[in-house]
């Protein structure tokens, strides 16, 4: 890994499941991984190897979403034996709802107005939320 996280960058992560009660586009996103066109936002982790983020692989922004990653797998991604995945060691954690990538992935979950004819739950991203 390029630039791999320190125990410091990590501690201020939170453990997981810590942050379920936080709306999603409040929940801060403390470090981004990162190898061309594939990005890891991490939320949380175990304080061992588990993470929990946003993940979009080589660009896909339809199929992204939220998961596990481990720390260890993505330490031993390699391409061609030269391209490594790199910590971006000059991200400030921000919330969520401010990072592009995750609102034009469909990364914002929001619940709606409890109209009878609605589902009181949906997918949106910031930019195509519902006029209210």
């Amino acid at each position: 890994m390029k630039h791999p996280p320190t125990e410091a960058q990590l501690s201020i992560i939170p453990g997981l499941y810590k942050t379920e009660s936080i709306p999603t586009e409040d929940k801060i996103i403390h470090a981004h991984f990162q190898i061309f066109d594939s990005h890891w936002y991490i939320i949380e982790w175990d304080s061992v190897d588990t993470m929990f983020g946003f993940c979009i692989l080589t660009g896909d922004l339809q199929n992204s979403e939220y998961g596990y990653v481990s720390l260890e797998d993505l330490k031993q991604i390699k391409i061609h034996g030269i391209y490594e995945v790199e910590f971006d060691t000059n991200w400030v954690p921000t919330p969520a709802g401010e990072v592009e990538l995750i609102r034009d992935g469909g990364g914002i979950f929001s619940s709606t107005d409890s109209a009878p004819d609605r589902d009181p739950w949906t997918w949106y991203s910031l930019q195509s939320q519902p006029n209210t």
